[in-house]
């Protein structure tokens, strides 16, 4: 064998010996394929985590006392338009409204929504116990009024003394109904200062100025309302009897899950 012969030989060798495998490089090329059209069409592995779609449901209690399932389901936040508060005189400061500041918090808030099960409430807070009507009863370890008091009689402003809801556009500047609460909880005067207990707390981020706050509920199935938006407004006096705070917020009422909508009889 030649020299130059030899030389070739040996560097055929070392290629066969030392050179890429082209059988393992097919396989794994072909695999790569198959795990590029597999992804393409099952998309990425799925999230194990759950997605919440849909309008968010918060419990319409304000502190943390143990609430029922019809509570739980009873605020929630509603899109559209913005909704503006309802545009009348009382309801800024000024004419009947000389104390607006005394109403510190609503349930539910301007531009919520509330279950038909559940109850529309305001805080009023001040110095003395608010005044409520003339010698009405309340239970006082559950707030529920057990006699009702002299709800007609009127304030030096010519409004009754009775807190009461309105609903436009039968406000109490048009003599429209009013709509008594349903309970009175916290500390009240009806011709003497009482206290009535389960007041439920406001948020702690509201400021209370005064010593005295007694929480009006209003349930929303006696008042008989549809589904739907509605603007309210509040009268209510403070503890010397004198001043009055007006609120007016814009609410919707929605059927309570599983719950058919019945107008109670009269």
């Amino acid at each position: 064998m030649g020299l130059n012969t030899m030389h070739l030989w040996m560097r055929t060798e070392k290629l066969e010996r030392g050179g890429v495998n082209t059988g393992a490089l097919y396989i794994i090329i072909i695999l790569l394929i198959i795990t590029g059209v597999a992804y393409l069409i099952t998309g990425p592995t799925p999230t194990q985590t759950r997605v919440n779609t849909g309008t968010e449901v918060t419990r319409g209690n304000v502190n943390q006392k143990p609430i029922n399932n019809n509570q739980r389901l009873q605020l929630y936040s509603f899109g559209g338009a913005t909704i503006t508060p309802p545009a009348t005189g009382s309801c800024r400061r000024g004419g009947i409204n000389t104390r607006p500041e005394i109403i510190v918090y609503y349930s539910p808030q301007h531009a919520k929504a509330i279950s038909n099960e559940g109850q529309i409430k305001i805080w009023v807070n001040d110095a003395k116990p608010p005044f409520i009507a003339p010698g009405e009863i309340v239970t006082r370890n559950t707030g529920t009024i057990v006699t009702k008091g002299r709800r007609d009689e009127l304030a030096p402003d010519g409004f009754r003394i009775a807190p009461a809801m309105y609903i436009f556009p039968q406000t109490a500047e048009a003599g429209g109904q009013p709509y008594y609460p349903t309970t009175i909880k916290g500390s009240f005067n009806n011709s003497e200062p009482r206290v009535a207990y389960g007041m439920e707390r406001i948020p702690a981020s509201i400021n209370v100025r005064y010593p005295h706050t007694v929480q009006y509920g209003w349930n929303v199935r006696d008042l008989g309302l549809q589904p739907g938006s509605y603007q309210l407004q509040f009268l209510v006096m403070d503890g010397n009897g004198t001043g009055r705070g007006v609120g007016c917020i814009t609410i919707r009422i929605y059927e309570a899950p599983g719950k058919r909508f019945m107008i109670p009889a009269n």
